[in-house]
């Protein structure tokens, strides 16, 4: 794999995420991952979503800073988060991309929380299918953190993570 070309990736998927949010209404504090993996099943997706506890953390960590500036952009929150993980992450013979994102609940309007991270994920995976990776995605992690704003905007703060390996699934 050359990290370039996934790093690219990565930027590309954090640039799609940036104008999904901006179509957009409410959802719940927590992210039903069964629900993800088949809303994608549904439309075709052929992907496994895991919850993943390292990824809250990181979701969690990527809230407080984005609250502590007051500035809850996919841009700072993908930032961030990539000042404190290195990715890819080798381990083995398997790889993991990652992004963050940072989604209003005035954005989502009456959307689902569920249904705007499978719409990411989608994304995610479409992205990967065109750069040559689609045979080798073992599958997606996410963790989320849910929180509000100075103004009182509450804001979802996601952590996605696409795992490959070096041989196709």
């Amino acid at each position: 794999m050359k990290v370039k070309k996934l790093l690219a990736l990565v930027l590309s998927a954090v640039m799609a995420v940036s104008m999904l949010t901006a179509c957009g209404g409410g959802g719940s504090s927590s992210l039903n991952v069964g629900e993800v993996s088949s809303l994608l099943n549904n439309e075709g997706y052929d992907v496994t979503v895991r919850s993943s506890t390292d990824l809250k953390q990181a979701s969690s960590q990527v809230a407080e800073y984005l609250q502590s500036k007051n500035d809850f952009s996919t841009e700072t929150a993908n930032a961030y988060l990539t000042s404190f993980k290195e990715y890819p992450i080798i381990s083995g013979n398997q790889a993991r991309i990652g992004m963050g994102a940072s989604i209003s609940s005035a954005e989502l309007g009456n959307v689902p929380i569920e249904n705007m991270v499978a719409a990411v994920i989608a994304t995610l995976d479409v992205s990967m299918e065109q750069a040559g990776y689609g045979a080798y995605v073992a599958g997606y992690y996410v963790g989320m953190t849910e929180v509000t704003a100075q103004n009182g905007i509450v804001y979802y703060v996601l952590v996605i993570e696409a795992e490959i390996s070096q041989t196709p699934q």
